[in-house]
């Protein structure tokens, strides 16, 4: 269009400092996209259209990285640098141990079946039995705090 513009396909060239591969290479001189989501700006770095969101993020499968500070396996494993969660459901607190998304809540609960406890004293039986910290549950009991070891019983 331009003197010093050549067009090989259509798609090559529109100003004289501007190279398209095949539409989708560059869009400004200093904008690099490999695959329509590598980058959108020049200090961005997107592999998978999910790798990084800030030029301090890194995120693997798309839940590796939310902050610099904070690295998800699988979507699950940390939501805190101090986090660290096993099967989306092992911690949410630092001091806070979930086995199967249930297990604890607060660093002196320990859930069972996602309603043994709610508070640090409390045990839960049915998720709707008690509510209050020192208040010991029906059915399905683990432990109510760090210390304290609950057998299964069955009592209103």
């Amino acid at each position: 269009m331009n003197s010093g513009t050549n067009l090989g396909d259509l798609a090559e060239r529109i100003n004289s400092g501007t190279d398209l591969g095949d539409s989708t290479k560059r869009a400004n001189s200093g904008t690099n996209l490999g695959d329509l989501a590598e980058r959108m700006n020049s200090s961005i770095n997107l592999r998978d259209l999910a790798e990084r969101v800030n030029s301090g993020s890194n995120l693997r499968d798309l839940a590796e990285r939310v902050n610099s500070s904070t690295n998800l396996r699988d979507l699950a494993e940390r939501m805190n640098p101090d986090t660290n969660l096993g099967d989306l459901s092992e911690k949410m607190n630092s001091g806070t141990n979930l086995g199967d998304l249930a297990k604890s809540m607060n660093s002196l609960t320990n859930l069972g079946d996602l309603s043994e406890m709610m508070n640090s004293g409390t045990n839960l039986g049915d998720l709707a039995k008690r509510a209050n910290s020192g208040t010991n549950l029906g059915h399905l009991v683990e432990r109510m705090n760090s210390g304290t070891i609950l057998e299964i019983w069955s009592r209103g």
